[in-house]
């Protein structure tokens, strides 16, 4: 079955606007050595190019990315400093004790961090400790270089 191209998504790329947020690449279970392309919209939804996906029905190829989502520890940033981004060092500690990865959103952008490349990507922690407006703990923040993930990624 050849890929049909949607021409709404290729008019709005060519204007530099993408609704996907993320695309990730499934192996086909049918079909050894092809994968399938499961893309994560802005509105949350999930896409997949597998003849079940076509029908808007849900397939295997959704169901392992929705896997894979549920298994990040997912956080919203509102600011950018300097092209840094600053999380509290609570998820940090929680990514790393419970082996999650950190995915970051920013201007319906992600930043995906594997769990075990988190320390690799520091780049700062705060000097003093910030209050939490809403229960008045006090946290660091750790800081990252916001790149965002547009790049695919392959799921097994």
């Amino acid at each position: 079955m050849k890929n049909k191209t949607n021409p709404i998504k290729e008019f709005l790329a060519e204007k530099g606007y993408s609704p996907t947020i993320k695309t990730f690449k499934v192996p086909s279970r049918s079909e050894k050595g092809k994968f399938h392309t499961v893309e994560l919209l802005q509105n949350g939804k999930l896409i997949c190019d597998c003849l079940a996906g076509s029908f808007k029905h849900n397939c295997y190829h959704k169901n392992i990315v929705l896997q894979q989502l549920k298994g990040m520890i997912k956080i919203k940033v509102k600011s950018l400093w300097n092209g840094k981004i600053g999380i509290r060092d609570k998820y940090v500690r929680q990514a790393q004790k419970e082996y999650k990865d950190l995915c970051i959103s920013f201007e319906n952008r992600q930043m995906i961090i594997p769990f075990g490349e988190i320390d690799k990507m520091v780049v700062g922690k705060s000097e003093n400790p910030v209050k939490d407006k809403f229960n008045n703990q006090l946290h660091y923040l750790i800081y990252f270089f916001w790149k965002a993930s547009d790049k695919q990624k392959t799921l097994i």
